[in-house]
Order: C-alpha cells, then sequence, then structure tokens
C-alpha cells in the first residue's frame, strides 16, 4: 500500500489540519501540528507546507492490519532555507506499533547546526524510551535547494534494521549519503500500523516539506511529474511506393535492395486542461522512390547502387484546450472564455451578484390533501444569474477599441453552447458554464472623455460552481480508499477503468446523518489490455474507444448520473469478478452551490 501527499489541495497561509489536508492533496494527514499551506515554495506543483517553531510535525499512518514482519518506507521533499543560531532539523520517523502500548522508533534527521559540518542521523528509541545514535555521517546540505530524505525500517524481532538515505536534489536518483545498522529489544507484534512522522526543529520559519509519501512495497524515490492530459497517439503509418526497375532484355541484372529511411519525430504535446483526453489521428505518409536507371549491354552483368530515399514525415503537433482562469493571477478578476475583467485591467470591479447567492429554489414539498402543511420533497435550485457591474477607465483615443473589444467577447453565440465563467473573489477560483444575457454600457458625455459605465449578466443553466483544481483518487481492484469533495455540493466524477479486466464495477459509500447510501455501476463487459472503460457521470455515458456500452450496465447499477460525490467524505471502491485489474483513477472537481 502507498500513501502520499502532494500538499497541493491547501490554501495558502492556512494551518494544516486533518480535515482540510486530503482531497487534492491526496491522503489526508492523521495528525498535524505547527505546519502551514504555502506557496512561497514548492518542491513541485505551487504548494508545500512550512513548519514553524515548537516540535511542528506531519503523521501519515500505514494501516497494515497485522502484517507479517517486513520493512515499511518513507520519504519527504524537503528544504532549508539558512543558517541560524540553533541546530535546524528535519527527520522522519517510522514507529513498529502493535496498537497497545508496545512500539519502538527508528528516526532519520538531518541536522545543520550553525556552523560546521550538518549530519545524517540514524537513531533508535527502544520501548523505554531511549535514545541510540545507531549511525552518522557528515554530509553538505544546499541551502534554498529543495532535497529528499528516504528512510526504511523494519519490525522483525529480536533485531530490526534501518537505513536512511540522503539526496542532495528533490528529483536526484544517486544517493548522496547513507546511514544503517540495527538495534535489538524486546518482541513487538507484527505491524498493526506504522506511524510515520515528518517533523523539525526550526529556530523559525526556515524549513519547508513537500510530498510526503509511505510504503510497505519499496523506496519511494523521487516524485514522477506528469502531463495533466491523457495522450494517445495513434500508429504514424507510411506507405513506401518503390516502383520496379526498367530492365533491358537479354542481360542479366541483380538490382541490391532499395532502402528508405523514415524520418518521424516525436509530436509536440501542449498540456492545458486536465480532464481533456486527446487522441491524435495517423500521420500518413507516402514515401515515392524513382526508379533507378539501368544501361544493359549484351554479355555485361550489372549491380547498380542502392536506392536511398529518406521520407521526412511533419511534426505531429498536439493543441490542449487552455484550463478555464489560467489567466487569472490575482484576487478580484474575471476570466469570461479568456477574456478577463475586473483587477489589472480597464473594467473594473464595482460589484458582483449571484456568484457566492443560493440560486432561487424549487420547492419540491407536495401540499396535503386533508391536513394542514406538505409532505417534505426535494429542494432544487433553478439556474444562476450572475450579474458584475464596473466602470470603463481607459484612454480617450483608446476607447472605441475597448468597447469594441468588450462587445465582441459577449456577443451572442449562433448554438447552445455554454462558455467558461471563471471569477477569484479572494483566494479561490471557482467556474461555471453559461451565456451572456445582458449588455448595458449607458452612453452620457464621459464616454467621449473614456469614462463609461458597465453591467453584464451571465445565465448559468448549471448552477452548480466547480473548483479548477482537479482532485483525483486512483482505487486499486479490491480497495476501497477514502475521498472528499470539499465543496458543498454533489459532484460527478469521470472514471477510468483500463484493461484487462471482466466485470468491472465502482461503489461509492456516504454516510451521512446516520444512514449509510450505497451505489455501484457494474458491467458486464470483459477489456482487453489497451481497451479502457470511460465512465462520464455528469453527461450519463459509458464507452470504449468510440462504442458506447450502457447497454451492459447490470440490474445492480443505478443510473450512471446518480452516482454522485457528495458533498464531504466518502469512500471509493473497485472491484472485478476475477480479480488483479489494474486500478481505476477517478476524477471530480469539487463543487458548490
Amino acid at each position: 500500500m502507498l500513501l502520499q501527499n502532494s500538499l497541493e489541495g491547501g490554501v495558502n497561509g492556512q494551518e494544516i489540519t486533518t480535515a482540510n489536508s486530503g482531497g487534492a492533496s491526496g491522503d489526508a494527514f492523521s495528525y498535524t501540528f505547527g505546519a502551514v499551506y504555502t506557496t512561497a515554495q514548492a518542491a513541485h506543483g505551487t504548494r508545500s507546507a512550512t513548519l514553524e517553531s515548537g516540535s511542528p510535525s506531519l503523521e501519515l499512518d500505514l494501516p497494515l492490519d497485522g502484517a507479517a514482519n517486513g520493512n515499511v518506507y518513507g520519504r519527504v521533499d524537503f528544504r532549508i532555507g539558512q543558517r541560524t543560531s540553533g541546530d535546524e532539523i528535519v527527520g522522519m520517523d517510522m514507529v513498529a506499533w502493535d496498537g497497545d502500548s508496545n512500539f519502538y522508533q527508528w528516526a532519520a534527521q538531518v541536522i545543520l547546526p550553525s556552523s560546521g559540518s550538518a549530519t545524517l542521523k540514524l537513531s533508535h528509541i527502544n520501548l523505554s524510551g531511549d535514545e541510540t545514535t545507531i549511525d552518522s555521517e557528515n554530509i553538505t546540505v544546499p541551502l534554498g535547494t529543495w532535497c529528499r530524505l528516504e528512510i526504511r525500517a523494519s519490525n522483525s524481532s529480536p533485531t530490526s534494521t534501518a537505513e536512511a538515505r540522503f539526496y542532495n536534489a528533490a528529483a536526484g536518483t544517486t544517493v548522496t549519503a547513507t546511514v544503517s545498522g540495527s538495534a535489538s529489544h524486546s518482541a513487538v507484534a507484527p505491524w498493526n500500523f506504522a506511524p510515520t512522522y515528518v517533523r523539525s526543529s526550526a529556530t523559525s520559519t526556515n524549513i519547508w516539506v513537500d510530498d510526503v509519501g509511505v510504503s510497505d512495497a519499496d523506496w519511494l524515490g523521487p516524485v514522477i511529474t506528469s502531463v495533466s492530459v491523457t495522450v494517445t497517439p495513434s500508429a504514424v503509418t507510411a506507405a513506401a511506393v518503390i516502383p520496379s526497375p526498367a530492365l533491358a532484355v537479354g542481360s542479366t541484372i541483380a538490382p541490391a535492395a532499395v532502402t528508405a529511411a523514415a524520418v518521424i519525430p516525436a509530436p509536440d504535446i501542449h498540456t492545458g486542461a486536465a480532464t481533456t483526453a486527446v487522441n491524435p489521428g495517423a500521420v500518413v505518409a507516402t514515401a515515392v522512390i524513382p526508379s533507378p536507371t539501368v544501361d544493359a549491354y549484351k554479355n555485361v552483368f550489372m549491380t547498380p547502387a542502392a536506392v536511398v530515399a529518406a521520407a521526412v514525415f511533419p511534426a505531429a503537433t498536439i493543441g490542449v484546450p487552455v484550463n478555464p482562469g489560467d489567466q487569472i493571477d490575482r484576487p478580484g478578476q474575471i476570466e469570461w472564455n479568456g477574456f478577463v475583467l475586473g483587477g489589472s485591467t480597464v473594467y473594473r470591479w464595482l460589484t458582483l451578484e449571484g456568484w457566492w447567492d443560493l440560486p432561487d429554489i424549487d420547492p419540491g414539498n407536495v401540499p396535503h390533501p386533508s391536513r394542514h402543511g406538505a409532505y417534505p420533497g426535494r429542494d432544487l435550485t433553478q439556474e444562476r444569474h450572475v450579474t458584475y457591474t464596473a466602470l470603463v477607465r481607459a484612454r480617450r483615443e483608446d476607447m472605441q477599441a475597448v468597447v469594441n473589444e468588450l462587445k465582441a467577447a459577449t456577443r451572442i453565440l449562433d448554438d447552445d453552447t455554454e462558455l467558461p465563467l471563471a471569477i477569484r473573489v479572494l483566494d479561490d477560483v471557482l467556474v461555471g458554464y453559461g451565456k451572456v444575457a445582458r449588455r448595458s454600457i449607458p452612453i452620457d458625455k464621459l464616454v467621449r472623455l473614456g469614462h463609461a459605465q458597465l453591467t453584464i449578466q451571465w445565465t448559468l443553466s448549471d448552477p452548480i460552481l466547480q473548483s479548477r483544481a482537479l482532485a483525483n483518487a486512483v482505487v486499486a481492484d479490491g480497495v476501497w480508499q477514502d475521498v472528499t469533495n470539499l465543496g458543498d455540493a454533489p459532484a460527478y466524477p469521470t472514471i477510468r477503468m483500463p484493461g484487462p479486466v471482466t466485470g468491472p464495477t465502482i461503489f461509492v459509500r456516504h454516510i451521512e446523518a446516520g444512514r449509510l447510501d450505497e451505489r455501484a455501476l457494474e458491467f458486464d463487459v470483459h477489456l482487453n489490455a489497451g481497451e479502457t472503460l470511460i465512465i462520464d457521470t455528469y453527461y450519463g455515458t459509458a464507452v470504449v474507444g468510440e462504442d458506447p456500452v450502457m447497454d451492459t450496465l447490470t440490474g445492480n447499477s443505478v443510473p450512471i448520473p446518480d452516482l454522485v460525490l457528495p458533498a464531504g467524505q466518502s469512500l471509493i471502491g473497485y472491484g472485478s469478478s476475477d480479480g488483479g485489474a489494474p486500478a481505476a483513477t477517478v476524477l471530480w472537481r469539487h463543487s458548490y452551490l
């Protein structure tokens, strides 16, 4: 099992808690103290945690349920800003615990004193709390650089072993320094769960950590970054047409083989919206090779040289749509289909209505026929109407171009397409989809001076707003995994189930007000390796490639749009008929009303 937390789901300046550390960050911490989300530094992505003074720590608990004696592994990327008057210490502790009072502890530490050499140290803490240094080595810690610390520890009795590895670069693959050793102790029961602490002893806000992970399988190694789209280029097909050589009658000629070299460059992939899957078509090129000229005479044997032709294929360029909100860089900005209003523009924000408001409600209550009151029913919200008022301030000579650009950006489309509306009021960027319903630019004498009033109203047919960040969970066959929708409205996930698999089933289990709600989608289908079942619960579709497979949905299933992630924490389970299928991936955006 692998637990990881990237800290990407936090809000800058917010204290890290067990409640806000999951979601887009990955697996939630089971204990936190003295750590704060920050965008000032990051080993990967845009966020990390700053560890403040007072022995701060972050803890991931790896559940092992009484597993046999073995190894557990931990990893943390860290950055120390500078030397201070005291010791700057960052470390990882692995605790062998039977769930009762019996435990011992292995600790790996990087210690940077106020002067002199830094140290990589491996310590053992026995059942009585006595700490012994097992091994240490002087190291050089590059200040202001992201490094990596990893640890392995066993719970074997009566002697356990451990090893710590230091890398002077977070992405490094060659170990900079290693310390290891063993220690004797009283017997401890097999792993019940393995608490893994990341801690520091900083004299100031001088230590940052990122990418915390724990596993019972192997060393975790560096974080592997990847693009946020699924790209599956089709095969590049090249048809080489080689005409036969012309031969004169009465000659004996054995031309050598004609060799054609096809040079095919790698496709250029531009990343953008994380939910866009790109499947480019085949690049087809024909290599035309001229026939060789052969002059033959009686009693002459000829072997013409090989004809070599190079077929040059143009590079395939794959463009991915821009993610809504990409151009927003500060609070008080609006992006309407790539057109930015508000802060730093000439369209200066006055008021915004309808964005944080609860839309009008269609009550689901049905009147009682024979007494006062009504039968309670489910309430549903109507469309969301968002109204933005602003002052236009431009140079007099630029005013006409400013108005023309605004009118072009807020035009009425020729079909029912809804465009993205992304707004950042304070810290969070939320996204909805709608149409322009009203544009008002009253004309008075001030317009000629570059001053005007502006009102734009958008109508969003779906009132639910979504987070810009895409959350995800990778669920192994036969496993339940905690997931969190940080919003206050149901989220509609997209689910990808790769083959080979038979009878794939996805479950969502949620408890609210003491009531268990469990829903499932089960498909009577077999997928071969290379095939993927993609379920879009918002649109209610299920396809393998371009082929719909909704007709394979079994009677144990709910309608596809009913498989939602309610607000708060839920459990997602994945299973198959034969077991051992590749893990399913669940993607969603936190949803708000």
